[in-house]
């Protein structure tokens, strides 16, 4: 079923606090001091009975303070202790600036550029390859060459 546009956020609301069994996986909130209002989000979605996938989203006037990555570097522990995950991975579904910017939140975190995946926009009908960072339980894993900062 399709996001509505526009999604009232009593939706958005209910739906996350699906949690694992939502369809956007568990939703927690990136907040921080001085106080404890919402900078972003981080969704955490198994993807395969051996994978969690990461993904997160800071609102513009908080991004460049390492929230994203502090987040994913708190997350990564709890998810390996939640779930049998044998790896979490973060596909980079962005282009530009965005992409450049959530390849550096990947590294940061102390993922590794492993590979592409071949994403589809069913909308536009548009095929996109998108670089996918892996953070293995077992440690390092085999990796293709990482992608130039322009790709």
């Amino acid at each position: 079923m399709p996001i509505g546009v526009p999604w009232p956020p009593s939706a958005a609301v209910a739906e996350f606090r699906r949690g694992w069994n939502g369809r956007f996986g568990l939703t927690l909130a990136i907040t921080g001091p001085p106080d404890q209002h919402l900078r972003g989000v981080l969704h955490l979605g198994l993807t395969a009975p051996e994978a969690v996938e990461v993904s997160y989203g800071v609102a513009p006037q908080h991004r460049g303070q390492g929230l994203a990555t502090r987040a994913v570097r708190l997350a990564e522990p709890w998810v390996f202790a939640q779930v049998p995950a044998t790896r979490v991975e973060i596909v980079v579904a962005a282009g530009g600036v965005h992409g450049l910017a959530s390849r550096r939140v990947a590294e940061n975190a102390g993922f590794f550029y492993a590979t592409r995946r071949c994403s589809h926009a069913a909308a536009t009908g548009a095929q996109y390859d998108d670089p996918v960072y892996v953070l293995a339980a077992s440690g390092p894993i085999p990796t293709d060459p990482a992608p130039s900062a322009e790709a």
